[in-house]
């Protein structure tokens, strides 16, 4: 194929002409035929919605296309990590692998002490036992089980 120079030299200063205005709106596109276009086809991409404390971040190739980043804020995602616990407990990363005492057991659970961690949970403040084996009923002060003890087992409060 042979081409004139005349013709050549137009649409090279056309291509000129939309390559200035193209690079001026966006980096990434380039000029086809008179038009700008991103340099190469974009993948349609879909993202879930993000966790709590959490969002994408939309960072461009260069080719001008979108790739969403999953950030997070850290301090929301450790908060919204630890369970809340219910009264009189906290939160530990390491809890007692021996089990708890609770209310009607406190009396009877030999001493036991252990070297390793079991999993993350909630545990009772010092001086506090479990109310029962659910322990999402929370804790209360050892002095206080005794109360607790005489109600489930007489059906009232000893004072």
């Amino acid at each position: 194929v042979h081409l004139k120079l005349p013709r050549i030299r137009k649409t090279l200063e056309r291509l000129s002409f939309f390559d200035m205005q193209c690079s001026s709106v966006s980096a990434g596109l380039k000029c086809v035929d008179g038009q700008c276009v991103l340099r190469k086809p974009c993948p349609n991409l879909r993202t879930p919605t993000p966790p709590e404390g959490c969002y994408y971040k939309s960072i461009p190739d260069s080719d001008g296309c979108v790739t969403p980043t999953l950030k997070c804020d850290q301090k929301k995602v450790w908060k919204r990590q630890i369970p809340e616990c219910p009264r009189n407990s906290i939160y530990s990363n390491c809890t007692n692998t021996c089990g708890y005492a609770h209310c009607a057991t406190m009396n009877h659970v030999k001493h036991c002490q252990s070297l390793r961690c079991g999993p993350p949970g909630c545990v009772c403040k010092a001086g506090h036992v479990f109310v029962s084996v659910d322990h999402s009923l929370g804790c209360v002060h050892k002095d206080e089980c005794s109360k607790i003890v005489h109600k489930r087992t007489t059906g009232s409060v000893q004072n």
